[in-house]
């Protein structure tokens, strides 16, 4: 089994504990709830840091709502303070677990995004049985709807409905606009690397697949001429097909 996660713990120079979780990639790669190991490894890890500030570092497309649910409710109850740091893309079941932060740090080039929740169909169904999946889809939502009222002062249940209905990619400051997050990291550095699949440019990341990734080094050199915030923006959203 391949955690999608990783917690590390450090002790200061203070002889302070602190503590650092990253959340990079897919939100439950494997079952979350399909065995009681996934979970029960999660908790476990968080437990060893023994209530040390943690700051959890996202760079996410989302994944599996309900195990992003129950991550987020195990951070909301970690004794420590926890600060996350969006490094690139918060977006979808991300999202959920980044609200759970008593402090949310975005980068201006990052990207945050919330949408409905959607399911994939494998079997045969009648139209009572598709009404049942809708109704269903509609109580995740409100579910995951509730996380961000909890998180954002400023929204009303009418914004956040059409928020996720518009599939709604936001920038840093629209996302501190909306009470998702607290501060805007206005510091942008000048790396850009290739890993394992994703790409990282100055903290904005994108997972990229072998039929694209020489788009992706071509993206990577003109990083190395003079580059507008804005235009790297509209290139990075071209590359992760968002319309500008």
């Amino acid at each position: 089994m391949n955690k999608f996660w990783s917690v590390k713990n450090f002790v200061n120079q203070d002889g302070t504990g602190q503590s650092e979780l990253i959340l990079y990639g897919d939100i439950s790669d494997t079952s979350w709830w399909g065995d009681e190991i996934t979970p029960r490894e999660f908790a476990s890890d968080l437990a060893s840091c023994n209530g040390n500030a943690l700051t959890m570092r996202i760079n996410s497309g989302g994944g599996d709502v309900f195990a992003a649910q129950a991550i987020h409710n195990m951070i909301k109850a970690y004794a420590g303070k926890v600060t996350a740091h969006i490094d690139g893309l918060c977006a979808s079941a991300a999202t959920i677990i980044a609200c759970a932060a008593d402090k949310v740090i975005m980068p201006s080039n990052a990207l945050y995004m919330i949408h409905n929740p959607s399911v994939f169909l494998g079997d045969s169904f009648d139209a009572d049985g598709l009404t049942k999946m809708a109704n269903y889809l509609e109580s995740v939502k409100q579910t995951i709807a509730n996380v961000y009222l909890s998180r954002s002062d400023v929204l009303t249940p009418e914004q956040i409905n059409t928020l996720m209905d518009d599939e709604t990619w936001l920038t840093a400051d629209e996302a501190k606009s909306y009470g998702l997050i607290d501060e805007v990291d206005t510091a942008i550095t000048d790396k850009a690397v290739m890993n394992d699949g994703m790409v990282i440019v100055n903290k904005v990341s994108c997972k990229y697949s072998a039929k694209n990734e020489a788009k992706i080094k071509q993206f990577l050199k003109h990083k190395e001429k003079p580059m507008t915030e804005n235009q790297f923006m509209a290139s990075l959203k071209g590359l992760l097909g968002i319309s500008t």
